[in-house]
C-alpha cells in the first residue's frame, strides 16, 4: 500500500507505521478492520490512542502478499516478525 492510499482518505485513520516497510510503502497504523470503530471513536471525542491497535498477518498480507521489511533490526513493536529474519508476516511468522 502507498503512502497517499492512506493518507487522507477514509481508510487512513492515523497515517503510516514508520517501522514498517520500504521508501514508498505503507503499513497503515490502524488495521483496515479496525478503521470504523477508531473513525467511532473520534467522532464521540474518544482518544483511539488510548487503545491498541494490533495487527494480525492474514490482514498485513492482504496488502502485502510476501509480507514487508522491518526498518530497524530488532524495532517490531506490533509483533509481525516472530522469526526475526527482518521480514514482518514473511514465510514463517505464521499469523503473528
Amino acid at each position: 500500500m502507498a503512502p497517499e492510499d492512506v493518507l487522507g482518505s477514509e481508510r487512513g485513520t492515523g497515517g503510516c507505521l514508520k517501522e514498517y516497510g520500504q521508501t514508498g510503502q505503507c503499513l497503515p497504523s490502524v488495521p483496515p478492520s479496525q478503521a470504523e470503530h477508531v473513525s467511532q471513536m473520534l467522532a464521540a471525542g474518544q482518544d483511539p490512542s488510548a487503545m491498541t491497535h494490533p495487527y494480525r498477518c492474514t490482514e498485513v498480507r492482504t496488502m502485502f502478499a510476501t509480507g514487508l521489511i522491518v526498518r530497524v533490526s530488532g524495532v517490531d513493536p506490533q509483533g509481525l516478525d516472530r522469526n526475526g529474519d527482518g521480514v514482518a508476516c514473511g514465510r514463517g511468522d505464521g499469523d503473528a
